[in-house]
């Protein structure tokens, strides 16, 4: 059985990185988990330890948390973690990508070059609503991989070869770039229609964030302005008051990649959905175009919300295969 290579940053995974390692090794065994090369001796080349390293496990576990991508480490020739994945990737080793804390997998455009391929690993999420659940998952998962590699190793040598002690290695080959890179992958209409939508709902949320904002500035100073202020410009006000701050917050969330984005768009689709209820119950039997205009922005604002939260909500840490 070969070994299992775990990739991650002092910085972003130490928090998952040893209960994992723990885990694996009550499972596989101590000796077959390689982690922490950043020890290497000196006059020693980084670069053949790390390749070593990697060469010898058949799975390399890459920890991808918030501050993965935000660390412009990545950029550097020279960063251990991309040396690690650009080894593993070279040698057409598998490389699954584990996403912590729900952060979503990167995009090729945001890796470099040589570490484009990760972005289409299927990649393995542990959450720590089911940390323990998702730890027993990956488990299992390694433990067929593992199982696999063997088997298609041992069908690959001679008879007489299977029988012979592995020569010691005298020479690490360095690292050699792929001599042509391999095409993108492509999208599934399921994902792109996924995608559309989700940007048009996006764009739908900014819209009526900042329209909010604007017509609470504007109905603030009307309402200042005047003595006496009906009921009705009140309740405007409060309504656009409360619908820019949920819409803001969760923006603010969703580019912090928080899960708490989901919770605040969920709120906004309620209140809106809330507001049209209202709205309907005072409309009559004569309407003017602007009450229907209104009811269908607020049935559409509901809509888009609630996609918005169904689309950012917290993941459960399960693995397509």
């Amino acid at each position: 059985m070969g070994g299992i290579f775990i990739s991650y940053r002092r910085d972003d995974a130490t928090g998952y990185v040893h209960a994992l390692r723990d885990r694996l090794a009550a499972r596989f065994g101590t000796n077959q988990i390689f982690m922490d090369i950043d020890s290497i001796e000196p006059g020693l080349d980084f670069v053949e330890v790390i390749e070593s390293s990697v060469a010898s496990c058949d799975v390399v576990l890459a920890l991808i948390g918030k501050r993965w991508l935000q660390s412009q480490r990545l950029q550097d020739t020279r960063d251990f973690v991309r040396l690690e994945i650009q080894a593993a990737l070279a040698r057409r080793i598998r490389v699954i990508p584990v996403l912590l804390e729900g952060v979503e997998m990167p995009n090729a455009e945001e890796l470099p070059d040589v570490l484009a391929p990760l972005s289409r690993r299927q990649a393995f999420e542990i959450s720590n609503r089911h940390f323990s659940d998702d730890l027993n998952q990956l488990a299992e998962l390694l433990g067929r991989i593992l199982t696999d590699q063997g088997s298609k190793k041992m069908n690959t040598l001679l008879p007489h070869e299977a029988l012979r002690k592995p020569a010691a290695i005298t020479h690490i080959q360095r690292l050699k770039p792929p001599a042509q890179r391999l095409p993108e992958a492509q999208a599934s209409p399921r994902q792109s229609l996924r995608h559309v939508a989700s940007t048009i709902a996006t764009i739908l949320a900014w819209l009526v964030a900042c329209g909010s904002v604007v017509l609470a500035i504007a109905e603030s100073k009307f309402m200042l302005t005047h003595e006496s202020t009906s009921k009705e410009d009140a309740a405007f006000f409060f309504f656009l008051a409360i619908t820019a701050l949920l819409l803001l917050s969760a923006m603010v969330f969703k580019a912090r990649k928080s899960s708490l984005a989901s919770g605040f768009f969920q709120l906004a689709g309620i209140w809106q959905f809330v507001s049209l209820i209202g709205m309907l119950s005072t409309l009559g039997l004569h309407n003017s175009f602007e009450d229907y205009l209104c009811l269908a922005i607020f049935s559409i604002g509901a809509l888009a919300f609630f996609f918005l939260a169904y689309r950012y909500r917290p993941k459960t840490g399960s693995l397509e295969l």
